[in-house]
């Protein structure tokens, strides 16, 4: 695993509310309810946010349409017409992000609305240019391949990934719970790299 769930949704809710000012009304995207891991994230958003920053708070329950980008827009514009104070929407789903900045650009309210989640770089790059999604999580394909390939080389070598010192060549040393190895890798997408990563 290039991420470890907790510290990667905390991560998320940290940038999100300081980007909201750390108050008003939020919503959060998934891509189903039956989703374990983006279900997963949203949980530890909604704690991360209620034991860090009380003056924001989730204005209605989780919404499941973070894999379709005209169902999150349409869900943006209803959030925008139906709360008076909600400021900002993050997504889990990499659709989700991208309908919520089309919404946020019809409604011209790139300055003054926060928009945060999963998106694929190359998906989300125009977005984040002009602004309509602040900022962009997931993690590097690449780098979970190459992880993958060597702990597989490392063990064909007759080497042992529980051994001490054991480490992938510029990702590092990962943290082992019930034999899953995790690096805690998240990639940031910003305006200024989306175009260079290659996805």
């Amino acid at each position: 695993e290039m991420i470890e769930n907790k510290k990667f949704a905390e991560e998320i809710a940290e940038d999100f509310a300081q980007r909201m000012g750390g108050e008003g009304g939020y919503a959060l995207f998934v891509g189903g309810l039956s989703v374990p891991l983006h279900n997963t994230w949203a949980d530890y958003v909604n704690e991360y946010l209620a034991a860090n920053y009380p003056k924001m708070h989730e204005v209605t329950d989780r919404i499941p349409c973070g894999e379709d980008s005209a169902a999150a827009r349409t869900k943006t514009l209803e959030l925008i017409s139906t709360y008076d104070d909600i400021k900002g929407v993050c997504g889990f789903g990499s659709q989700g992000p991208l309908g919520a900045a089309e919404a946020v650009r019809e409604k011209g309210l790139v300055d003054s609305f926060v928009v945060v989640g999963n998106i694929v770089p190359s998906e989300g790059a125009a977005y984040l240019a002009d602004g309509s999604i602040d900022q962009g999580y997931l993690w590097d394909p690449s780098d979970s391949g190459y992880a993958a390939v060597y702990t597989a080389w490392h063990i064909l070598e007759g080497g042992s990934v529980t051994e001490k010192g054991f480490e992938v060549p510029g990702i590092g040393a990962p943290d082992i719970v019930d034999g899953v190895l995790s690096y805690h890798k998240p990639l940031v997408i910003t305006a200024e790299n989306a175009s260079e990563l290659g996805f």
